[in-house]
């Protein structure tokens, strides 16, 4: 180079194996000094997640590589780059720099400094360069549900066990197909719960504060079944399992339908026995027009259509943005559901808003137990009810707010049909019923009072009873009725 003050020189430092080939995952923290007739100017390994300083002496590799930036000094002669690792093989360089004219005003003064690094000891500065995850099998059964994995750490002499694990499905989404019962410093347990392919991610901090991806193993479930979602936390969109037209990954682990629109689904959502209508969409989209989303009990070919949506909030670059709707049909059990875009969006998932059951309608069918002489259970109704039936829904929390009235939803043949209600608890109380006689099924309501903190709930129908029970619910006293 000349020695003028200016010119530079880029030295490429490079990890190389035993053998002289290219070590690419190769993380070695690297000690440069530059002395003689030129200086350091500059330290960078390309990485936007490391923040040790760019004007110190001290980096560690990044992908196997290191940029050392040496400038001329205003005198001639030999330039000597010196690099030293606590884990690697050090090396020398010997540049020159030769007689030049100086131009006027050019300061040839300053040059790199020792800055502090993000690790906790510069000079036993080994970082792990990689983890292997050393197990029995890479499938697991009904038979062998939970799985010990050991961690190895290369190299050997690594400083640092700071290791954590997670289990993702392919987009690195957290999964539901398993669980991560204990880990520690040498290895993780896992328990599969359902069937399917994901992923134990092996990270480690390498003593500084940000987590890097070390290792990715595939495993996989086998004979448990498939897995239930729950509705009542968000469904990332990523998390889709059926779909259909242009549908890919979306922004914050999510799902997007492209221009031409498409549609995404998750099957298995267990929306219990209590249900729930009310569905939050969080959404981004370009525009700030009106968007029509379309929402179905199944899919869009074969299911029923259960909310045809509007969409519009004013649009803030890549920010989800949460509505909430009320759909046409209470949804119970288990079931597919999935939303259809007719254009450019980006949706979060889906996350359906949970009824307290002291306030919900609760199918009769959902009961806790029944017994008793003569009764038929059906998809949506118990109806013949009649002979000594006693119907249990378990407990119910009314310690903050006491029902006023109590709604049956039934019909009976008889001009009056007796139900007694039992309520069983600290302060028990039973109420009798007289539900007059409708061909079709019809709510009535009936005066409550008294009734307050935890109790059992069970309807009891007495010998000569002809009733169909649809449903029942309590109106609080906040409900203005």
């Amino acid at each position: 180079m000349a020695a003028d003050g200016r010119d530079l020189i880029f030295v490429d430092i490079s990890a190389l194996d035993s053998s002289g080939t290219f070590v690419a995952n190769a993380c070695d923290r690297v000690n440069v000094e530059v002395s003689g007739a030129g200086r350091l100017i500059g330290l960078d390994n390309g990485n936007s997640a490391d923040f040790e300083q760019y004007k110190g002496t001290s980096r560690r590799l990044f992908s196997g590589k290191l940029l050392a930036i040496v400038a001329a000094k205003d005198e001639p002669g030999d330039i000597n780059v010196k690099i030293t690792s606590p884990s690697a093989r050090g090396a020398e360089l010997t540049l020159k720099a030769l007689p030049a004219d100086i131009p006027e005003g050019v300061s040839c003064i300053e040059e790199n400094r020792h800055c502090p690094s993000d690790c906790p000891d510069e000079k036993n500065d080994i970082p792990i360069r990689r983890t292997e995850l050393v197990g029995a099998d890479r499938v697991f059964t009904p038979e062998n549900k939970t799985q010990r994995f050991d961690v190895e750490l290369f190299p050997k002499n690594a400083a640092y066990r700071d290791i954590s694990y997670r289990l993702t499905c392919v987009n690195g989404i957290d999964t539901k197909l398993a669980k991560i019962v204990s880990s520690d410093e040498n290895g993780v347990t896992v328990e599969c719960i359902s069937d399917g392919e994901f992923y134990l991610r092996t990270l480690c901090k390498n003593g500084g504060g940000r987590v890097g991806l070390m290792s990715v193993t595939a495993l996989k479930g086998e004979g448990f079944g498939s897995a239930f979602h729950d509705p009542y936390t968000l469904t990332e969109g990523g998390l889709y399992t059926l779909s259909g037209g242009d549908v890919k990954n979306g922004i914050e682990h999510g799902v997007r339908t492209g221009l031409n629109g498409g549609w995404f689904g998750f099957e298995n959502m267990d929306f219990g026995d209590v249900g729930t209508d009310r569905l939050t969409l969080p959404v981004f989209t370009e525009t700030s027009e009106p968007m029509t989303v379309k929402v179905y009990d199944g899919t869009p070919s074969d299911g029923e259509l259960i909310g045809e949506l509007i969409y519009q909030k004013q649009s803030r670059w890549l920010e989800l943005q949460s509505e909430t709707y009320t759909l046409t049909k209470t949804l119970r059990g288990v079931h597919t559901v999935s939303v259809e875009a007719f254009r450019k969006a980006d949706f979060g998932g889906i996350v359906f808003e949970k009824r307290a059951r002291e306030t919900a309608e609760i199918p009769a069918v959902s009961r806790e137990s029944i017994y008793g002489d003569k009764f038929t259970v059906g998809d949506s109704e118990i109806t013949g009810i009649g002979n000594n039936v006693i119907i249990s829904f378990g407990e119910f929390d009314f310690t903050e707010r006491s029902p006023v009235s109590l709604a049956v939803t039934g019909r009976t043949k008889l001009p009056v049909n007796s139900i007694q209600v039992m309520f069983e608890g600290e302060k028990s109380a039973r109420i009798v019923c007289g539900f007059e006689g409708s061909q079709d099924y019809t709510e009535r309501e009936f005066a409550l009072s008294g009734i307050t903190g935890r109790v059992k709930v069970s309807f009891i129908f007495l010998p000569g009873c002809d009733f169909d029970f649809r449903s029942f619910r309590f109106i609080m006293s906040s409900d203005g009725k």
